[in-house]
């Protein structure tokens, strides 16, 4: 029995089981902590808040995980380390910031700093169960800059210095990406790259992937393979759980084609006819048209 403390009151997880653990996997901004909120509406699970952040958390900063990893990278240290976040051996005020004092014996783990580590993980803890959360870029990348979360810029240097993903950008893409020089335009290459990666590189029904916008329309289909993979039924909740969200997030949370409208003024028809052009590139536009 491992017993966490959060403040002064006691927090007690029972389970240690890989498959006791629920992963949410997201790009930040996408939703996360609004899906982690509906997933937890019964408040069983103990939840682990983004155990990577290495401002937050010292063990995350002393193991200091790279962007990416191939999935055949046998570190030690690297899977000690999610080891012990899958069965809960790891605490801080920060983590637990979401939980009360109580008996937990069931997991679930928020990362947004995880998305390209995604395919070493499934690899080498096949058992754990992941939820792969995407929005559209256009939501995402307005939200970055409201809160200054970095551009487009910034982020083109952060990748580039990654040899593993850079190997993953067709050559004829990552020439165009190295040559733009338009941030907006820069932030989707990124959502892209960032999204893509995992998609294309995790072995098959690793994970499954869900769409906030399908989320917060209550898609029936999607509901139910939610409920069928973590037999977790949110289709009936009532509008307070959709409710209990970051101010910012409930500012968003906009249907595809309303942040749409909201941005074709700003943006301008020729720029999103770009950033539809990068993201068939990719091959996403089975997820996602901007036009």
């Amino acid at each position: 029995m491992k017993v966490q403390i959060n403040n002064i009151l006691p927090i007690i997880d029972l389970g240690k089981r890989v498959d006791q653990t629920l992963f949410v996997v997201s790009q930040a901004r996408s939703g996360s902590t609004f899906f982690a909120n509906l997933l937890n509406h019964k408040r069983d699970f103990r939840v682990l808040f983004e155990p990577l952040h290495k401002s937050y958390v010292e063990r995350a900063q002393e193991v200091d995980l790279p962007l990416s990893l191939p999935e055949d990278d046998n570190t030690v240290e690297y899977k000690k380390f999610f080891a012990d976040i899958i069965k809960g051996n790891i605490s801080n005020k920060w983590i637990d910031r979401e939980n009360k004092a109580g008996i937990y014996s069931k997991r679930l783990v928020k990362l947004v700093r995880a998305n390209m580590l995604l395919p070493w993980i499934v690899t080498n803890f096949p058992d754990l169960k992941v939820i792969f959360l995407l929005r559209n870029p256009i939501s995402v990348i307005e939200s970055w800059e409201r809160l200054n979360f970095g551009n487009g810029h910034d982020l083109r240097e952060m990748v580039l210095l990654n040899e593993d993903v850079v190997k993953f950008i067709p050559d004829g893409l990552l020439k165009t990406y190295r040559e733009e020089d338009d941030a907006f335009l820069l932030s989707v290459y990124y959502w892209c790259i960032y999204n893509s990666y995992p998609l294309k590189r995790c072995r098959p029904n690793s994970f499954i992937c869900v769409k906030y916008e399908d989320v917060v329309e209550r898609d029936q289909t999607v509901m139910e393979d939610i409920f069928k993979f973590t037999g977790i039924k949110i289709s009936d909740l009532d509008e307070k759980h959709y409710s209990k969200t970051s101010s910012s997030s409930r500012k968003q949370r906009d249907s595809l084609q309303v942040a749409l409208n909201k941005s074709k003024e700003k943006l301008g028809k020729e720029r999103l006819i770009k950033a539809q052009h990068i993201i068939d590139l990719f091959e996403m536009n089975h997820l996602y048209n901007l036009l």
